[in-house]
């Protein structure tokens, strides 16, 4: 017969095998910190003329948007359906990165509100901006949007920029 050896487990051993494990997973862990490109990637700036113009003449809408746009502004996504249902979509991110958009349809506003505030939105005052009377809208997150109901349907603008930059950017709205 075969003399057959065992390997002999201990309590220490495994601790230990378990803390030199942890450690080669650390400094694994470690390098890939500080290789890794931590910058994030910039929302790109979309040129949305085109799509303006298209919106405007198909004259369904009054398709707003800033003119001019607010210096250090940009807008990042811009969309228009036409048709029956038509609706227009313009997206900005402010200077300081804050999130707005504007958002018109042929739907009312309590459709708009439902569908882009929910129902934890608190309506507010009547502002008038221009010779428009637009409705304040807030949430309990601090987001704050205002509406405005058109001939053709209604208009809501708003997103995390707060109060004071919706209406900044609301009092520079071109309508077509």
């Amino acid at each position: 017969m075969s003399e057959q050896r065992s390997y002999q487990r201990s309590p220490n051993g495994m601790v230990g095998a378990l803390l030199v494990s942890l450690a080669v997973i650390a400094v694994f862990v470690g390098l890939r910190a500080i290789s890794r490109d931590n910058t994030a990637t910039p929302v790109a700036t979309f040129p949305y003329g085109p799509l303006l113009k298209q919106a405007r003449a198909d004259k369904r809408l009054l398709a707003p948007a800033p003119d001019p746009m607010p210096d250090g502004w940009r807008a990042t996504s811009a969309r228009y359906v036409p048709g029956s249902n038509a609706s227009w979509h313009l997206g900005i991110l402010t200077a300081q990165g804050k999130y707005v958009g504007i958002e018109e349809s042929r739907s009312p506003v309590s459709d708009k509100v439902s569908q882009f505030l929910g129902e934890a939105a608190t309506k507010g005052h009547v502002t008038l901006v221009g010779k428009r009377r637009w409705q304040a809208w807030t949430l309990p997150d601090g987001d704050y949007a205002l509406t405005l109901r058109t001939v053709t349907g209604s208009v809501l603008v708003g997103g995390s920029a707060g109060a004071s930059m919706t209406r900044r950017l609301v009092d520079q709205l071109s309508f077509g």
